[in-house]
């Protein structure tokens, strides 16, 4: 996946973010907190381990909840699914794309690991306020490398996967709790944490950084723009 290109100060700290649609850092799935993807797969795909690119119990037991309830209110995808639509396809609705999802997921089934699709999929999904992957919500949301995100932070953040802009701590906190507490009932279902951990987990205060959602590029604008400009005539736009 596309990633951003960062300018750093002769101090380590980060000057600025250069990017197009997609701000991205990608990540090694050993510099991603536990926390984090056990919430993911408790939450969007508790078979991933067992399957095979789809999981027919679960489409069926979201068939059957979805007609209960005469909406979609679970989804059947498995995490292997879902990044063959975020790499390959759009997100409408039709028999066609479902059937090509299905495909797709087959194939990356076939020639990457577990490890290799988990680590694809939390650098690729979509979490939020322009953030792409795992350590840009980290640090959009908390300041934090995605290695560091304790419980609380993880299972808020793997709660946006379902809706974004929706659950955005930054637009609706009660209902981004709401979703937070929901993510650690189902890793405590899936013996992921404990019942105190997770009790504790959901009390626990988060401090945000809401000042992360201000493009950086501030501090020294026209230092920034005389390095771009020497980064695209070396290098080209496109890479840059």
């Amino acid at each position: 996946p596309s990633e951003s290109t960062i300018f750093y100060a002769a101090d380590g700290s980060i000057l600025a973010r250069i990017h197009r649609e997609e701000n991205r850092l990608v990540v090694p799935l050993s510099k991603i907190s536990p926390s984090f993807y056990q919430a993911v797969i408790a939450t969007e795909d508790p078979s991933f381990y067992q399957h095979r690119g789809l999981d027919l119990k679960g489409i069926l037991r979201a068939a059957f909840k979805n007609l209960i309830y005469g909406r979609v209110v679970e989804g059947g995808s498995t995490i292997t699914q879902q990044l063959a639509r975020n790499i390959f396809l759009s997100r409408r609705r039709t028999v066609a794309r479902k059937l090509a999802e299905a495909i797709l997921a087959l194939q990356l089934e076939r020639r990457y690991t577990k490890e290799e699709i988990l680590e694809l999929y939390l650098n690729q999904v979509y979490l939020g306020h322009n953030s792409y992957g795992i350590e840009s919500a980290a640090n959009l949301y908390f300041g934090k490398h995605a290695s560091d995100l304790d419980l609380a932070e993880a299972a808020l953040i793997a709660g946006l996967i379902r809706g974004p802009e929706v659950y955005s701590p930054y637009r609706n906190f009660s209902q981004a709790k709401q979703r937070q507490v929901h993510v650690l009932n189902r890793m405590l279902d899936h013996k992921y944490i404990t019942e105190e951990e997770g009790n504790r987990a959901a009390r626990e205060m988060l401090n945000f950084f809401p000042k992360n959602l201000k493009r950086l590029g501030d501090l020294a604008p026209y230092f920034i723009n005389w390095v771009l400009q020497d980064l695209i005539e070396k290098y080209g736009e496109e890479l840059v």
